[in-house]
């Protein structure tokens, strides 16, 4: 006897798993928000108190009654959002496009989706009271890399593809071509004027702080020293101690919760292609 599939269920599991990708988007832009919040704070009320990701989840967990609970939500969402990078590596993979950009974009993709997942993990770790001191450091993970027999290349390589990541982030930000990948004909006037604002004051903090981390990754692997690799609060560190150090930082966290509006806007009116 025939098995009769129902187009309807097709139908909802693409509808489900569009939910799931706009959830993560959603949890993204509240990822940025944080951390744009408490750049924001740091550099009008703790000049020296600049947070990353994993400070927010820190944060999240010491929370008595409701931390966990969110912090679960977050590490559900960037689970999520690693999911679909991988999976739009190999829809890249298997476009019929130019081999440079086949490259570059499955390169970011996988690049990103590792990053996600890493940062998941650590949330489940916090979440299940693993002790932070016995968390793999970034230090220590760019220092076992090093000596590899092509250690060295793989963190230079590794810099030099986050440098153009954030060489992206500045032509996306001129060219303003992040709006493809909005359905805008459902977008009211003020979310596409918020759209343009936001993308472009993101993208253009994007690109200086993945540019500075991009750049002490090279130097960590030019100089065989895993302490010159530097991460997001780091590099917001090192922009406080610039001079106008503290408009410097303010400015970057209004670009940083930009674009945490900006990933939330996406939640709702990205384009999503299975």
């Amino acid at each position: 006897m025939a098995i009769k599939v129902s187009h309807n269920l097709f139908s909802d599991t693409g509808k489900f798993f569009k939910l799931l990708v706009r959830f993560a988007y959603l949890v993204r832009g509240v990822v940025y928000l944080a951390i744009g919040w408490f750049a924001m704070r740091a550099a009008f009320i703790g000049f020296h108190d600049t947070k990353g990701t994993e400070d927010f989840f820190h944060i999240l967990v010491g929370e008595e009654y409701y931390g966990k609970i969110l912090l679960m939500i977050i590490a559900g969402g960037l689970t999520c959002y690693s999911l679909w990078k991988g999976i739009e590596a190999f829809k890249l993979f298997k476009n019929d496009t130019s081999l440079p950009k086949k490259i570059f974009g499955i390169g970011a993709n996988i690049s990103l989706s590792v990053v996600y997942a890493t940062l998941s993990i650590t949330a489940f770790e916090l979440i299940m009271g693993l002790n932070s001191s016995d968390n793999y450091t970034q230090e220590e993970f760019i220092s076992d890399i090093l000596h590899w027999q092509f250690g060295k290349w793989l963190i230079l390589a590794a810099g030099m593809g986050v440098i153009l990541f954030s060489c992206k982030q500045f032509y996306s930000m001129a060219t303003r071509n992040f709006q493809k990948k909005f359905n805008k004909i459902e977008m009211s006037d003020h979310e596409r004027r918020g759209m343009l604002i936001t993308g472009i004051l993101g993208y253009g903090v994007r690109g200086i702080v993945h540019g500075i981390i991009g750049y002490f990754l090279v130097r960590a692997a030019l100089t065989f020293d895993p302490d010159k690799a530097v991460g997001i609060r780091e590099a917001l560190s090192m922009l406080s101690h610039q001079s106008y150090g503290p408009y410097i930082l303010g400015g970057t966290a209004v670009g940083l919760m930009c674009y945490g509006v900006f990933s939330m806007l996406m939640a709702w009116h990205k384009r999503i292609y299975l």
